[in-house]
């Protein structure tokens, strides 16, 4: 398949998700996913699917997603914020904590955010130069 023509599915699946048709989204998305072969590209997809997960309360799918964008080595910030949104509803709570102090570390706002709304106490990890 052509770059444009998965581009083309990526876009439907993001209409799809937007309508709420998250079953749709998640078909194409998982379409897509069997189309591409660029780590960067596949993780990105497998976080978009695990937001539709998340609007269906799979969180199962969720914590597979999540778990193939972090071995994949990208969208780490992203995929640390879902997994622990997985964990908040799998248990155990204090592995969602971790997952969201690590998003954090690696830039996610949403991560801070979830930090904040369940009160912990967030200081972002300092990495030495070498």
């Amino acid at each position: 398949m052509k770059t444009m023509q998965k581009q083309t599915l990526i876009e439907k699946a993001e209409r799809l998700y937007e309508k709420g048709d998250y079953d749709g989204a998640i078909a194409d998305y998982t379409e897509a996913i069997s189309l591409y072969d660029n780590d960067e590209d596949l993780a990105l997809i497998h976080i978009y699917r695990a937001a539709a997960y998340i609007n269906k309360s799979d969180y199962h799918h969720v914590m597979a997603d999540a778990n193939t964008a972090i071995k994949l080595g990208h969208q780490l910030a992203e995929a640390h914020l879902v997994r622990g949104i997985a964990c908040l509803h799998l248990g155990p709570m204090g592995q969602a904590i971790v997952e969201w102090k690590k998003a954090a570390d690696y830039g996610s706002k949403g991560a801070l955010k979830k930090l904040e709304e369940y009160g912990v106490p967030y200081t972002p990890l300092i990495r030495k130069k070498r």
